[in-house]
């Protein structure tokens, strides 16, 4: 069969407005069973660029090693952040459809910020707490037991992991991250689908995390209905107005119900129901 695959994709939505992405894929480079991948995302709102590779039976053992090259901007109201590094990964498989992996990475965060009409205030988002350097080892563990990765109708995934930062580096922080999903096709081709995540950010610095660490909640991506970034714990800034800022913890779920629209192309709709929130005290 054929191990390359291009895909691409436009739209336009009303946060992001125009939206282009792009996705190459080839699963048996230079017929050694290697990975290669080549990301990228362009809106108003973001931009992500990323190259991987994966040798996933390093000197013919069951060791996969991998890495990624990636740099994303993404823009939110009050400030813009930029995030340029290089990560490599180790895998290994510890039981039936249970994989472990340490990843290490080594990347620069700028933050610019915004205008005065933006909201930003430099008391609120003192830029010199979040700026410079991140050096972090990440610990995962992943059990997928689905029938599909990409369109999955039946099955059980689950991944933990945590994130120790301040290996080298200036920004120092512990993240732990939690996902489980569920799916059950129930009667034709209508799929139940389940979607639990839970994350927590802790600092030793007296200051906290860096504020653009801290999670917030809102968007396709977690919380659809609400604007982007919008959900979670809110500060008061030098004006006296209450704007989002992030909390050191986050926990939502999404309930869906996915059918198909069109079959022949691959076209579903959903029902879905979200609920969740971001704050220090959930």
């Amino acid at each position: 069969r054929n191990t390359g695959s291009i895909q691409v994709g436009a739209g336009y939505s009303s946060y992001s407005e125009f939206v282009f992405n792009g996705q190459l894929q080839q699963t048996n480079l230079f017929g050694k069973g290697q990975k290669l991948g080549v990301t990228v995302d362009l809106s108003k709102a973001s931009s992500v660029f990323k190259l991987s590779f994966t040798e996933p039976y390093f000197m013919d053992t069951e060791w996969s090693v991998g890495g990624d090259i990636y740099r994303s901007q993404v823009n939110r109201d009050i400030y813009t952040e930029i995030k340029q590094g290089a990560a490599v990964r180790l895998g290994h498989p510890l039981a039936p459809y249970l994989d472990g992996f340490i990843r290490y990475k080594n990347d620069h965060t700028e933050i610019k910020p915004g205008s005065a009409d933006s909201g930003y205030d430099p008391l609120l988002y003192p830029v010199n707490t979040a700026n410079g350097n991140t050096s972090s080892v990440t610990f995962t563990l992943e059990y997928d037991k689905r029938d599909d990765r990409y369109t999955p109708s039946n099955g059980f995934y689950s991944s933990a992991s945590w994130e120790k930062a301040g290996l080298g580096g200036n920004l120092k922080y512990d993240k732990g991250y939690f996902n489980t999903r569920y799916y059950k096709k129930i009667f034709w081709d209508f799929v139940w689908r389940n979607n639990l995540s839970y994350a927590t950010i802790i600092s030793p610095n007296p200051e906290g995390p860096p504020f653009n660490e801290l999670y917030l909640l809102g968007g396709a991506n977690s919380l659809r209905g609400f604007y982007w970034f919008q959900v979670g714990k809110k500060r008061q800034n030098s004006k006296g107005v209450y704007v989002p800022y992030g909390g050191s913890q986050q926990a939502y779920y999404n309930l869906e119900l996915e059918f198909p629209l069109i079959s022949e192309a691959g076209i579903k709709g959903v029902l879905f129901y979200d609920i969740g929130n971001a704050d220090d005290v959930l």
